[in-house]
């Protein structure tokens, strides 16, 4: 038994011995193998990321009355008469691609030209109806638009300014105290203001300045998509 032991050994060793001669193995006076370069990741890289998706319909439909302080946007009833939720599958939901769970299962959640059509038509309908409720609200603090300012005031940068920081963290979430950041919903105010000659009902050249804000706010990619 100890004779086959010792031969089985040597035969092992046999084979050891004969990788290492035929370059199989490693060998500490071997010659390094040049492997070639290989791509390493530049730190100053930005990671990859997911790509830009939009807000589902139930999220929007969430996310507009919030704003409003509960006015919705609504349309004709294709079924019947009166004015209707707009995101429900017989109106505009299935157009938006809601899904029914029968023939769709998934919604896109790409931007694509019928959805900013659509959030045109919600941004200028639920606007429409913040501004008429504003025009006739006295209290300040449960009007939308005009929270921080008179519903006619046209001149006073500072309240202005105010009301559309105000605006920006309603509608977006964005806190700022800078004027840098209300510029550009400043030139529509000022804008409209100055370039409005006719006036519907019971409304003055601020409110349609407010609408217009409204509309931009609604309509700004920053409220639909993330």
């Amino acid at each position: 038994m100890k004779k086959l032991t010792t031969t089985m050994t040597l035969a092992a060793l046999g084979i050891v011995a004969h990788l290492f001669a035929s370059g199989c193995g490693t060998s500490p006076d071997a010659d390094p193998v040049d492997l070639g370069s290989v791509d390493t990741l530049d730190a100053e890289e930005p990671p990859a990321h997911s790509s830009t998706r939009r807000m589902t319909i139930d999220q929007l439909q969430g996310s507009v009355p919030v704003v409003s302080g509960g006015l919705d946007w609504k349309t004709q009833a294709k079924k019947g008469s009166g004015m209707v939720n707009s995101y429900e599958p017989e109106q505009l939901g299935a157009t938006l691609g809601r899904p029914d769970y029968v023939m769709v299962l998934n919604e896109p959640a790409e931007v694509n030209s019928l959805y900013v059509k659509f959030a045109d038509d919600m941004a200028r309908y639920v606007c429409d109806a913040i501004v008429e409720r504003d025009a006739t609200t006295s209290s300040a603090d449960t009007r939308v638009m005009t929270r921080f300012v008179d519903n006619d005031e046209t001149e006073d940068s500072a309240k202005i300014n105010e009301n559309l920081r105000y605006l920006l963290l309603r509608f977006l979430g964005q806190y700022t105290t800078s004027e840098e950041e209300t510029a550009n919903l400043k030139a529509v105010f000022d804008g409209t203001v100055a370039s409005t000659t006719e006036l519907p009902p019971g409304s003055t050249r601020a409110l349609e300045g407010w609408r217009n804000v409204c509309v931009a706010l609604y309509k700004t990619p920053a409220f639909h998509v993330y």
